[in-house]
């Protein structure tokens, strides 16, 4: 929240400061001083997006808010200017009209309820708030009010490659191979370390040995907790990992076998339960 207010902030006063300084010292009209203030500011901006990329939402809203905020001193200016004596001077009261000033006032909500949603999306909900708005039992959990930008993995989403997915279901299925996977403990802990398995076998029953079994545990509400894995043989056929998930409730597992050129994909939802050392979002 800082760095977008500070950013948005230091823009708009660098806008306005050359604008006045370009439509008082240059030659340039109302207008075209709006316009080289507003180009200015966005060039000035752009090394922060490309030395540390903040996501193409919060650049957009930057470069939005810059050109409309010279969108609107182009107004004000240009009408000041059609009202400008031969020496200079404007005439005594007829400097403002409500006209522009609708559109100002227009444009300022604009731009702050863009903010809001932005700095929301980006940062949260500040704490002092949060535990105002959330019912106590969220408040408590310190629910994640982020958006952290997840998309969910799934090939319908990707048309390109369903096709392929298809095709991939349909090999599975012909194949046979049947994966059995789960906890060791029958009720996993959040912040604690668990033992997870998974047996593949053959449509006979015979132990798939010698495969490489990898995946990851998607936190469907925050990206950031994914975590990757992969599996070491325990036995023929069976296959463990130590996982430890940071939060409690439903995470989403990608596994991925291969044995050779052969493999086998699945996708399953687990339950985590809430215990004494949760980190929590």
């Amino acid at each position: 929240m800082t760095n977008l207010t500070v950013t948005l902030g230091a823009g708009l006063l660098l806008l306005m400061l050359l604008f006045l300084l370009l439509n008082r010292w240059t030659p340039l009209n109302g207008k075209q001083s709006a316009l080289v203030a507003g180009l200015l500011t966005c060039t000035a901006y752009l090394p922060f997006p490309l030395l540390r990329w903040p996501g193409a939402d919060v650049v957009t809203i930057h470069f939005a808010i810059y050109l409309v905020c010279a969108y609107v001193l182009g107004i004000i200016a240009s009408h000041r200017d059609t009202l400008r004596r031969e020496d200079g001077s404007l005439p005594p009261g007829k400097w403002f009209h409500w006209g522009p000033a609708a559109i100002v006032i227009f444009f300022v909500v604009i731009i702050a309820v863009d903010t809001v949603f932005v700095t929301l999306a980006v940062n949260g909900v500040p704490k002092g708030i949060e535990k105002e708005l959330l019912p106590a039992r969220l408040a408590v959990k310190a629910a994640n009010t982020e958006f952290p930008g997840v998309v969910h993995d799934h090939y319908y989403q990707k048309e390109t490659a369903f096709n392929d997915y298809l095709q991939q279901v349909a090999t599975q299925r012909k194949r046979g191979w049947k994966v059995r996977k789960g906890w060791l403990t029958q009720k996993p802990f959040a912040g604690q370390a668990e033992v997870f398995q998974v047996r593949v076998t053959d449509r006979d029953g015979r132990p798939i040995g010698g495969a490489k079994v990898s995946g990851r545990f998607v936190r469907p509400s925050d990206s950031r907790f994914d975590q990757r894995f992969s599996m070491t043989q325990v036995d023929d056929g069976l296959y463990r990992v130590t996982v430890m998930l940071p939060q409690p409730g439903v995470w989403e597992l990608q596994l991925l076998v291969r044995q050779g050129t052969l493999t086998h994909r699945l996708t399953a939802t687990t339950n985590i339960a809430a215990s004494a050392t949760v980190v929590h979002d």
